[in-house]
C-alpha cells in the first residue's frame, strides 16, 4: 500500500497506516522467532540422528526447546 500512488499525499493517514503495520509486525515477530527456534531444534535433531554419537547435539537441542517453551509462555502471557 505504501508504494501506491497517492499514499503519501495524506501524511497523517499514511503515518497511521505505517504505525498499524509496525504494530502488526511486532505482534507477529515472537511467532516467527519461535518457529525459527523450533526449526533449528528439528534440524539439530535430524543431524544428531546421522551421527554415531548424537549426544553431542543434546545440549543444543535442549537449549533451543527451552527457548521455544519460554517464547510460548511469553506469547501466552501477552495474549491474556
Amino acid at each position: 500500500q505504501a508504494s501506491q500512488p497517492g499514499f503519501w499525499d495524506d501524511p497523517e493517514s499514511a503515518q497511521k497506516t505505517m504505525q498499524r503495520l509496525s504494530g502488526a509486525q511486532a505482534d507477529v515477530e515472537p511467532y516467527r522467532e519461535n518457529r525459527r527456534r523450533f526449526d533449528d531444534a528439528a534440524t539439530l535433531y535430524e543431524l544428531a540422528q546421522l551421527e554415531d554419537s548424537p549426544e553431542a547435539y543434546e545440549a543444543e537441542i535442549v537449549a533451543e526447546l527451552k527457548a521455544v517453551e519460554q517464547g510460548l509462555e511469553a506469547i501466552e502471557v501477552k495474549t491474556l
